[in-house]
């Protein structure tokens, strides 16, 4: 007997009997009692969903609490520096970087929902990687030299074709990446950016660094939302890597880490190269 749920098989009800055929009245009570399993079942998966999804909400809510809890804090201390007169430059460099970390939170958490509900706009067109990766070391390499750290960022090999992509969401997935390897890595360390073209025609990205690396049973859960390592974990809202998996898995490519500990940490995705690309490659 088959249980029915919003038009849809969920599974099935078997009755056997030891002798002679099931009479009507079987059949009818058979029937309402699947119909009534079902309903049971749906009702359950409805309430098991709704529960997880206010328990979704109530980390979330948790996450952003604190960390916005913890950025107007630090503010309120500001402006309370520049009200007394402060001569300094630090309380309006404090304020910036407030601002900024709570425009990212923000953006996090928009960007999140949006991949949730498989809507994350892309602008596609033609990107150059060199141009890319200038731009990504205009932003980092005064960073790394403040932190002590040797950023490399890689002239992409002679070939390479371009991306197939938005540029920004491209800038930022790289972006996320290559803070968080700044982030991991101590002074003396060193974070490189490079670009290479697969078997299969893509364009891999990777972003290595020289930090800690990532124990074994965390890497499966690298790409959670909220996920963070224990290091970092009052740094951030642990969405940054949920983010950039899903601004990739919009464009159609892939996500993947290696580490070990102790050796570092290597985060790499790929991306379609140009339809000129694909066509010249296939003699089309």
């Amino acid at each position: 007997m088959p249980l029915f749920a919003r038009g849809e098989i969920i599974g099935r009800m078997v009755l056997a009997k030891a002798k002679g055929d099931f009479s009507d009245a079987d059949v009818a009570l058979a029937e309402e009692i699947a119909r009534q399993t079902a309903l049971a079942a749906h009702n359950a998966s409805l309430v098991r969903s709704l529960k997880r999804s206010v328990a979704a909400r109530a980390e979330l809510l948790a996450v952003v609490s604190h960390e916005l809890k913890n950025l107007l804090t630090s503010m309120k201390v500001n402006v309370e520096f520049l009200e007394l007169g402060a001569q300094q430059s630090k309380p309006m460099g404090y304020l910036r970087n407030a601002v900024v970390r709570m425009e990212r939170v923000t953006a996090d958490l928009l960007d999140s929902e949006r991949i949730d509900l498989g809507r994350l706009p892309l602008d596609r067109s033609s990107c150059d990687i060199e141009s890319l990766f200038e731009e990504l070391a205009r932003m980092f390499l005064p960073l790394a030299e403040r932190s002590g750290i040797n950023l490399l960022v890689e002239q992409p090999p002679e070939g390479l074709p371009d991306l197939d992509c938005d540029r920004q969401r491209v800038v930022q997935a790289l972006t996320n990446l290559v803070t968080n390897a700044l982030k991991f890595t101590p002074a003396g360390g060193s974070v490189s950016l490079t670009a290479r073209l697969d078997e299969s025609g893509e364009v891999v990205l990777e972003v290595r660094d020289t930090g800690p690396g990532i124990h074994a049973e965390d890497l499966a859960r690298v790409f959670d939302r909220y996920w963070q390592a224990e290091q970092t974990a009052q740094l951030g809202t642990g969405l940054g890597l949920y983010v950039t998996k899903g601004i990739v898995e919009a464009h159609g490519g892939k996500i993947w880490v290696t580490s070990e500990t102790g050796r570092g940490a290597t985060f790499a995705f790929s991306l379609p190269a140009t339809t000129a690309f694909v066509k010249e490659k296939h003699g089309t």
